[in-house]
């Protein structure tokens, strides 16, 4: 069964978007963290 689509707060993306920019994490290892899927990490990284 699939699960349903999740928004996510402007909380959770700021928080996301630190940890990505500290960069001493992998993208899967924050994916992983966020429980997100790495390719939708790595495009709102490029953003």
């Amino acid at each position: 069964m699939r699960r349903k689509r999740r928004n996510h707060s402007s909380n959770f993306k700021a928080k996301a978007a630190v940890a990505a920019l500290k960069g001493d994490k992998t993208l899967a290892e924050l994916a992983e963290q966020f429980d997100v899927h790495s390719f939708i990490s790595s495009i709102s990284c490029r953003s």
